[in-house]
């Protein structure tokens, strides 16, 4: 009687443990931690080294005792701005004709002929523009109450002034896409600050302003962000 209870405890026993050994062989395994990789050093950013300098307009024509500010944008090799501070030099080749701050502010003085030259330097590097500046007398009288400006498809707007008496027309024609390969879709008309008064939409390349007040407007499409983008309306 001993003897069969021993027979028949014992595989029991043996299944039990095969069965709680068959358990611990499916325990997940603790992952191994991450190899942390050292992080990958930023490239350094070159220091902005002076590129290009751009002066606007390239010509002016103003009356005696007229005043412009002229606009000067100076970029770096990546064509970001380069921010001026003290860096600006100016002078005019005859102050009897036109005057010149040092920031680019251009008065007339009187009748003639004048050249502003224009010198940026930064970080050892140095940029120079010119400006022509015609100084003369303007008879209304003699003005076209209309008038007609087209763009050239390699050079933009002429960098001349457009005069005009007060309540004159100028109608702008340009084609679709502009020198730049911008879409020409709007005349943007400014003030002597460049700051945006009027935006004339260029439908079919064409747009057309009634000047209604005296005053110094200048105006650009597509991206107006080069020197040949901008044109002069003076009106009288």
């Amino acid at each position: 009687m001993k003897r069969q209870f021993v027979t028949i405890v014992l595989p029991a026993l043996l299944l039990f443990g095969s069965a709680c050994g068959s358990e611990r062989a499916l325990e997940p395994l603790t992952p191994a931690p991450p190899v942390r990789q050292p992080p990958v050093p930023k490239p350094p950013v070159p220091e902005p080294v002076l590129t290009s300098l751009e002066v606007t307009p390239s010509i002016l024509d103003l009356d005696p005792g007229g005043s412009w500010q002229l606009s000067i944008v100076a970029r770096d090799q990546r064509g970001v701005g380069i921010n001026l501070g003290d860096s600006v030099a100016c002078a005019s080749n005859d102050p009897a004709v036109a005057e010149v701050g040092p920031k680019g502010f251009v008065r007339a003085v009187a009748s003639g002929t004048a050249e502003i030259t224009v010198r940026v330097t930064s970080r050892g590097a140095s940029r120079v523009a010119t400006v022509k500046v015609v100084v003369r007398h303007v008879r209304v009288d003699d003005l076209a109450t209309a008038t007609v400006i087209t763009a050239d498809p390699a050079h933009g707007w002429p960098a001349s002034v457009t005069h005009i008496p007060v309540g004159g027309t100028v109608t702008w024609i340009a084609g679709l896409v502009d020198w730049a390969g911008v879409p020409q879709e709007t005349i943007w008309i400014m003030d002597k600050n460049y700051q945006t008064l009027e935006r004339l939409p260029l439908r079919d390349g064409r747009a057309t302003k009634k000047f209604e007040t005296r005053g110094t407007f200048p105006y650009c499409s597509g991206g107006c962000w080069d020197p040949p983008d901008f044109g002069v309306v003076q009106v009288h």
